[in-house]
C-alpha cells in the first residue's frame, strides 16, 4: 500500500487546484460577469463550510493574469479594527500581487479617502487599462446585536461595506466578489439593497460526478478502495454536501486505515464501513452542525426537531406530519411562527420541498444529528426557557 495519507482534509481550504471539485458552470458564471465591465459586484451565498472560500480561491487561480489582478482577502480577523487599519492590510495585499511596494501603511484613513483617491489610481497605473483589479472578500463573521452596539461606526464591521459601496459608486474599474453565510435571508436581501447591480447566487451542493470524484480521493493514492455501494451511501448520507463528505471520509479513512501495515493492500470500504464511522462522524462534525442549528429560529427548531424524531432517511412526509408530532407532544410547542417553519426551513437548505406539502432532510447526517443533540424534549425545555408564558403566543 502507498505510504498512507489521509487525503481528507476537513480544516481551512487549500491552495492546490487538485483540491478543488466541481462547481464549473458557477465558476464559468462568475468569469463571465467579471468580464463585462458593466458587472462591478457578485454575491455568493451559502451554508458555512459548503466551499465558499474554496471557489474564491479557484476564481483567483482561474482568472487570466493577462486581463484580471485577483485579490483574496479574508477580513474575519479584521472585524472590530479601524477601517483605515484593514485598507492598509488590503493593500499590503495588493503590493505584494504586484510585487511592489506603493505607499506607507500609516497613510490610511478611516473614511477610505486615500484608498480611493491616491491608492488605487496608483494600481491602475501599474496593471494598464485592459487588466482589471478583482477583489475576493470573504465573509464578515456575523456578530450579535450586542455585540454589534457596543462597536465604534469607525471599525471595519460596520464601515467596510459602507465603504464599497462608495467606492463602487464612483470607480467602475474594480470588480468585487463577496461571499455570505450567516442569516442567509437577510444577508442575501442586505447584499441586494446595498449593491442593486450584483450578479447573485447561492452556493449550495455538489454535483455527483464531483461528489464521487471527492470520495474517491483515498483511491487516487492508493490507500483505499471503495466499493459502489459504499460510494452510494456516503453520497446517501452526506448528500453532495462538500465538507460533509469530507468528514465521513475521513473518519472512514482513519478506522480502515489506523492499523493497516504500510506494505498491504489497500483495505476494502463497503457499506459496514461506512456505517461504522457515522458516530465518529457526528462528533466530529458537531461544531458545523451546531452552527446551522443555532442559525434558526426557535420555531424552525422545533419543527425540524419533531421531524428529525419521527422520520426515516429519505422519507418525505406531508407538512401537517411535523404539527401533528408537536400536537400529540405538548400543544404549547405550535408557537407563533410555526406554520412558516417549513418553507423557511427549505430556504435555510434544512429541508427539501420535493414536490409540493412534502418534507424531507436534505442532508440525512444533520437529521441523525438533530435526533442525536436536539430532542424535540430538549426543545421544549429551551422554549420553556426562554419564554415561560409561551402558551399566549399559542397560534
Amino acid at each position: 500500500m502507498a505510504r498512507a495519507v489521509n487525503p481528507y482534509i476537513t480544516g481551512p481550504p487549500l491552495h492546490p487546484a487538485q483540491r478543488f471539485f466541481g462547481r464549473q458552470e458557477t465558476l464559468e458564471w462568475i468569469i463571465r460577469g467579471l468580464r463585462n465591465p458593466a458587472v462591478n459586484s457578485v454575491v455568493l451565498f451559502g451554508q458555512r463550510r459548503i466551499g465558499k472560500t474554496a471557489l474564491l480561491l479557484q476564481i483567483q487561480r482561474t482568472l487570466s493574469p493577462d486581463l484580471f489582478l485577483p485579490i483574496y482577502f479574508d477580513p474575519q480577523e479584521h472585524t472590530t479594527r479601524p477601517l483605515g487599519n484593514v485598507l492598509a492590510d488590503l493593500s499590503d495585499v495588493v503590493s505584494e500581487a504586484l510585487g511592489v511596494t506603493i505607499v506607507e501603511p500609516g497613510t490610511f484613513d478611516d473614511r477610505g479617502l486615500f484608498f480611493g483617491r491616491t491608492f488605487l489610481p496608483q494600481v491602475y497605473a501599474l496593471i494598464g487599462k485592459h487588466r482589471r483589479l478583482v477583489f475576493l472578500f470573504d465573509e464578515f463573521e456575523v456578530l450579535s446585536p450586542e455585540e454589534e452596539d457596543e462597536l465604534p461606526p469607525s471599525v471595519a464591521y460596520h464601515a467596510f461595506l459602507r465603504f464599497i459601496r462608495r467606492l463602487m459608486n464612483t470607480d467602475n474599474r474594480p470588480a468585487f466578489v463577496f461571499t455570505a453565510g450567516r442569516r442567509v435571508d437577510d444577508l442575501a436581501l442586505d447584499f441586494t439593497a446595498r449593491f442593486k447591480a450584483a450578479m447573485v447566487r447561492e452556493v449550495w451542493t455538489l454535483e455527483r460526478p464531483a461528489t464521487e470524484m471527492l470520495i474517491r480521493q483515498a483511491e487516487a493514492n492508493g490507500t483505499l478502495r471503495f466499493t459502489d455501494r459504499a460510494v452510494e451511501r456516503i453520497i446517501q448520507l452526506a448528500g453532495g454536501h462538500p465538507y460533509f463528505a469530507m468528514l465521513l471520509c475521513q473518519q472512514v479513512w482513519e478506522q480502515a486505515c489506523a492499523y493497516t501495515a504500510p506494505d498491504s493492500a489497500p483495505p476494502q470500504v463497503t457499506e459496514n464501513e461506512v456505517e461504522a464511522a457515522l458516530t465518529a462522524t457526528l462528533a466530529a462534525g458537531d461544531a458545523a452542525m451546531a452552527w446551522i442549528w443555532d442559525g434558526t429560529s426557535l420555531a424552525e427548531k422545533i419543527y425540524a426537531a419533531a421531524l428529525a424524531e419521527t422520520v426515516a432517511e429519505g422519507e418525505f412526509v406531508p407538512e401537517e406530519h411535523g404539527f401533528d408530532v408537536l400536537d400529540s407532544h405538548a400543544a404549547r410547542l405550535r408557537i407563533r411562527g410555526i406554520n412558516l417553519a417549513p418553507r423557511d426551513l427549505v430556504r435555510r437548505r434544512v429541508l427539501e420541498l420535493p414536490e409540493e406539502g412534502f418534507y424531507g432532510f436534505a442532508i440525512d447526517l444533520f437529521r441523525r444529528w438533530i435526533r442525536q443533540n436536539h430532542p424535540l424534549d430538549e426543545v421544549k425545555e429551551e422554549l420553556d426557557r426562554i419564554d415561560p408564558l409561551a402558551d399566549e403566543l399559542f397560534g
